[in-house]
C-alpha cells in the first residue's frame, strides 16, 4: 500500500511540476508579446513624430527652438533608433 501511495505522490508531483513549467513557458510566451507589441508601438509612435518633424518648415522649427539640421538628421533616422 505504501508503495502505491508514494508512487501516487511521485506521480502527482511530476504533474505538477509539468504543470508549473507549462506556467512558465506560457508566461514567457505572453511576456515576448506583450514586449513586441510595446516595441511595435513605439516604433510606430517614433516613425509619425518624424515624418511630423520633416514637414516642418525652417520658420516652424524656428517656433518651438529646434536647430533645423537636428530636425533633419532626427527625421531620417529609422524607427527601431531611439
Amino acid at each position: 500500500m505504501n508503495t502505491c501511495s508514494l508512487s501516487y505522490d511521485a506521480e502527482t508531483e511530476m504533474g505538477t511540476a509539468r504543470v508549473l513549467r507549462a506556467r512558465d513557458w506560457v508566461t514567457g510566451i505572453e511576456e515576448f508579446f506583450i514586449r513586441l507589441f510595446d516595441a511595435i508601438g513605439e516604433w510606430h509612435d517614433r516613425a509619425v513624430s518624424r515624418r511630423s518633424l520633416a514637414k516642418l518648415d525652417g520658420r516652424m522649427l524656428a517656433d518651438i527652438g529646434v536647430d533645423p539640421a537636428w530636425a533633419e538628421t532626427e527625421a531620417t533616422k529609422p524607427f527601431w533608433r531611439g
